[in-house]
């Protein structure tokens, strides 16, 4: 059945492409722990709490006694869209700039350490990675194209096609999550060498929903599709910490790259063209929702990530810290979920941290940081359902207050990606227009040493 227009049929072919750039989770969180956030990431030769497990296990070492954690994170992310309105999707979209739906993404972790003898050990329990988007994008019931040219008028417009049953509000939505379990030892080799190393297993969820295209043998259809998967994959950490001098720490870790295996299912909802005065006499012009549905396997990729970094104390009170990060985004390259191929061409990445701490006296701490990490899509995969749109300029402060023993730590971050304009070329396959975001987030923890 050939009644879609040709214009409709490569947008909903772009669309579907488009929306698939989301899928690998792209966007490492920030890290854990709200020291490390408040000084922008720049830990890996600090690593003295509970998020050493994350950022280097060597550091564990540092931590006095037995301690128990639990934080909570908040990330709001206000994300814009302006699609190019040359692109042959546009009028089936929402006019102007439109705004993602607002919601309050939520993280929690929990993390324990101890002594065991010449080591000390810790377990965490936390999200290394997330993503999420909600977008209201396409106009619930657009006109397809017109039923008169196969009616022996090549150019009327009297007949025109749409859905019967609209696309549901908020129709491109994701949700892409890694959950870690991750048990870490570090032991003091000398006076001035820690090492330390963990495994973590992984669970991952992804929820997808997208608009796509269906050939069910007559011809081309719009659908809507959600993708629901969830998997476990293990993967390895280590690091070294060195007192290079009394005021002069260097650290350095390691995440190896991992695969978490995912199955799930894809259920799709193909649409029939309709229109009121032909659905009786036209069967495939009716607007009846065929239903489908697969079960998937697939490997969604988790890049490795080295990094290394320098502490300054020149005095009791303040700390001065920097970091270097390298992510191996290039293997999150394309994924095939059943009879979709998801693309992607991620980039390599390396991220800028620095931060400080200063201890106003034994009960309060205030820190500051700044880090700078680009975003690892290209130009030719990037959607609006990526909030990780361009290089990220992060702010970040927090302060840490102790009563008895107990710590309350608190960040806050605020990201600010450059705007970014991606044009309309051959063989782009995400969505061109103009990108802004700015996200929002904030850390509390406490932590109770015995």
């Amino acid at each position: 059945m050939r009644l879609i227009t040709r214009a409709v049929l490569v947008s909903v072919v772009v669309v579907f492409f488009a929306t698939s750039s989301v899928f690998a989770g792209g966007m490492h969180l920030a890290g854990i722990g709200p020291k490390a956030l408040a000084m922008g990431g720049a830990f890996r030769a600090v690593s003295d709490d509970y998020s050493a497990i994350f950022w280097n296990p060597a550091g564990l070492y540092q931590i006095d006694g037995k301690t128990l954690d639990f934080t909570y994170t908040g990330i709001y992310p206000s994300l814009k869209f302006q699609l190019n309105p040359n692109y042959p999707i546009a009028p089936f979209a929402k006019s102007g700039e439109i705004s993602n739906t607002a919601m309050l993404y939520s993280v929690a972790n929990l993390a324990a350490t101890w002594d065991m003898k010449d080591w000390k050990a810790g377990i965490a329990i936390y999200a290394p990675a997330g993503l999420g988007a909600t977008w209201d994008i396409f106009q619930e019931k657009p006109i397809l194209g017109f039923a008169d040219p196969l009616l022996g008028n090549p150019t009327g417009t009297n007949y025109p096609l749409t859905l019967k049953e609209g696309l549901p509000k908020d129709e491109l939505q994701s949700f892409i999550g890694v959950l870690s379990i991750h048990p870490a030892l570090s032991r003091q080799l000398n006076d001035q060498v820690s090492v330390g190393f963990g495994i973590n297993f992984n669970y991952g969820m992804v929820n997808l929903k997208r608009v796509v295209m269906k050939n069910l043998g007559g011809g081309d259809m719009l659908g809507h599709q959600e993708l629901d998967a969830k998997g476990w994959g293990v993967g390895l950490n280590a690091g070294i910490l060195m007192k290079v001098s009394p005021q002069l720490r260097f650290g350095a870790s390691l995440r190896y790259e991992m695969d978490i295996s995912m199955s799930g299912t894809v259920d799709t909802k193909v649409y029939k063209p309709y229109n009121a005065q032909l659905a009786s006499s036209i069967p495939d012009l009716n607007g009846d929702v065929i239903p489908m549905s697969q079960d998937v396997d697939f490997d969604l990729p988790r890049p490795l990530v080295a990094g290394a970094g320098i502490a300054f104390t020149p005095n009791d009170q303040l700390t001065l810290a920097a970091d270097v990060e390298y992510t191996q985004w290039s293997v999150v390259d394309k994924i095939e979920a059943g009879d979709e191929e998801l693309t992607f061409n991620w980039k390599n990445t390396v991220k800028v941290s620095v931060g400080a701490q200063y201890l106003v006296n034994e009960g309060l701490a205030l820190r500051a940081g700044f880090y700078s990490d680009p975003s690892p899509a290209p130009d030719e995969t990037l959607n609006p359902l990526l909030p990780d749109i361009a290089r990220k300029n992060s702010v970040t402060a927090g302060f840490g207050l102790a009563f008895g023993k107990f710590w309350l730590n608190f960040a806050g971050e605020y990201i600010l990606s450059n705007e970014r304009e991606i044009p309309l070329t051959q063989g782009i396959i995400g969505l061109p227009g103009t990108y802004k975001s700015s996200i929002p987030s904030f850390d509390i923890n406490l932590n109770y040493t015995f």
